[in-house]
C-alpha cells in the first residue's frame, strides 16, 4: 500500500460556534505521514498550544484522513488512538 495520512485539530468555540481548522491549510492539516518519504514516523507526536482569542468554553477534535496514492483503488484505514 502507498498511503498519505493527514492529521489535524479542529476547535469549536462555545456549544454552537463555528469550527476552525487549526492546521496549516485545509488540505495539509497539522501533520502528514506519507509512505513515499525516505524517513517518517508512523506515530506523529507533538505539543500543540492554542490561543483562541477569547474567554469561554472551547472544544477540540483530532481528525485524520487518508489520501489515495499509488495504483490502489481505495485508501487504507487510519487508526487513531
Amino acid at each position: 500500500y502507498h498511503y498519505k495520512a493527514h492529521f489535524t485539530v479542529f476547535r469549536r468555540s462555545g456549544t454552537a460556534g463555528q469550527t476552525c481548522n487549526l492546521g496549516f491549510s485545509q488540505d495539509f492539516g497539522l501533520e502528514m505521514v506519507c509512505s513515499d518519504y525516505a524517513a517518517s514516523s508512523e506515530f506523529p507526536v507533538g505539543i500543540f498550544c492554542d490561543v483562541p482569542g477569547g474567554v469561554g468554553m472551547h472544544s477540540y477534535s483530532v481528525c485524520a484522513r487518508a489520501d489515495k496514492t499509488g495504483a490502489s483503488s481505495n485508501s487504507s484505514a487510519i487508526t487513531v488512538g
